[in-house]
């Protein structure tokens, strides 16, 4: 019990620190590149709806789909969003293909994962000394759940732009845009949000460079970075330059 309270308490204190500093310079950077609020949004890692609140309180009638395959919080999802027409939760998860892959659900939810965990990380020692936990217990539960790539979605579903993808998938980053840039779309993206990890936390880390790589060759330029408040990690803002 108390560590499930320690864990909540250090979760609301992110997202309180995150709501003074993150957001709002967030805010100014996305209405700078976009020139008006987003009307079209994908969500990839919607884990409670962070990223949904803050789509909304830039424009309330914005089409936001968001995709969580965490079993718990794809309820608490459809049920806070149910009565939001413009809002779609999807349960299936983002990844390089579509069939079915293993999903690791985290006791701290936000950082539950498609990505194996380096137990031998330091930042994971810090991390679980935080949370009041051993390494070894941090995962839940595993399980294996529906994938599908983005490009598939798009073009099974969307005809119109996309103003926003937010990417947020705890290292998976990289598999998702492989799967949103592995065949073409009539659609044109016009920003990337993704976050980026600068730690060990993952047996399969992925650089800096290799998430820029991608972005660039598809033409993409980074116009922002926009560090957390706790972690090594950070958003990046990617515009898309044919636009």
């Amino acid at each position: 019990m108390f560590v499930n309270f320690r864990i909540f308490i250090v979760s609301y204190l992110t997202y309180l620190i995150d709501l003074a500093t993150f957001y709002p310079r967030l805010k100014k950077t996305i209405l700078l590149n976009l020139g008006n609020p987003p009307k079209v949004v994908l969500d990839v890692g919607g884990n409670r709806g962070q990223s949904i609140s803050y789509f909304l309180k830039l424009n309330k009638h914005t089409k936001i789909i968001s995709f969580e395959p965490t079993k718990s919080l794809y309820k608490y999802l459809t049920k806070k969003y149910n009565s939001f027409p413009n809002i779609t939760i999807s349960n299936k998860g983002i990844s390089s293909f579509s069939g079915e892959k293993k999903f690791y659900e985290n006791r701290f939810n936000l950082t539950s994962s498609f990505e194996k965990l380096n137990y031998d990380s330091d930042y994971l020692k810090f991390k679980t000394k935080i949370l009041g936990i051993d390494k070894n217990e941090i995962i839940k539960e595993e399980y294996n759940v529906n994938v599908i790539t983005l490009s598939s979605y798009i073009n099974d579903n969307i005809s119109s732009d996309i103003d926003v993808i937010k990417i947020d998938v705890e290292g998976h980053e990289y598999e998702c845009l492989r799967g949103l840039f592995n065949t073409s779309f009539d659609s044109n993206i016009h920003l990337i949000q993704l976050e980026n990890h600068n730690d060990d936390m993952y047996e399969n880390s992925i650089s800096f460079s290799q998430i820029n790589d991608i972005l660039n060759r598809n033409n993409f330029e980074l116009v922002d970075r926009f560090k957390h408040a706790f972690g090594d990690f950070e958003d990046l803002l990617y515009k898309n330059k044919m636009i």
